[in-house]
C-alpha cells in the first residue's frame, strides 16, 4: 500500500480510501440500504488487512448543498442564511476547474 501526507497535517494515510457512507445502523440514519455493523465488519477487516488507513466517513459530498447547479444557488444560500453579492454569485456560476491536490 502506498501512503502520503494528508495536506499539511503531518498524518500519513493510504492513497486508497474506504468510503463508509454505506455502513451503519439503517434504523438510525437516512439510508435504509446501509449495512449494519455485523454486515459491514468484513469490509473493514479486509481494508485493515490491505493497509488502508484512510476511511472517508462523510455521508454526503457536495461543495454546498444544492449548489452543484447554478439555478439552485439562491436556495442553497438561503438555507445557510448568507447573502452573496452579484460578483460572488457570478464567480460561483463560472465553470469549475479541477486543481491538483496540494501537499503530495
Amino acid at each position: 500500500m502506498d501512503y502520503d501526507r494528508l495536506g499539511n497535517s503531518g498524518l500519513r494515510v493510504s492513497r486508497i480510501s474506504l468510503g463508509c457512507m454505506s455502513f451503519g445502523d439503517p434504523s438510525r440514519g437516512f439510508n435504509d440500504w446501509s449495512l449494519a455493523e455485523e454486515d459491514a465488519g468484513p469490509f473493514f477487516r479486509q481494508a485493515v488487512e490491505l493497509g488502508i488507513t484512510f476511511w472517508d466517513t462523510a455521508n454526503v459530498t457536495a461543495p454546498i448543498v444544492g449548489a452543484t447547479k447554478s439555478h439552485h444557488l439562491a436556495y442553497a444560500t438561503a438555507s445557510i442564511d448568507i447573502d452573496l453579492t452579484d460578483d460572488e454569485i457570478r464567480a460561483l456560476e463560472e465553470p469549475y476547474t479541477p486543481c491538483e491536490p496540494a501537499g503530495f
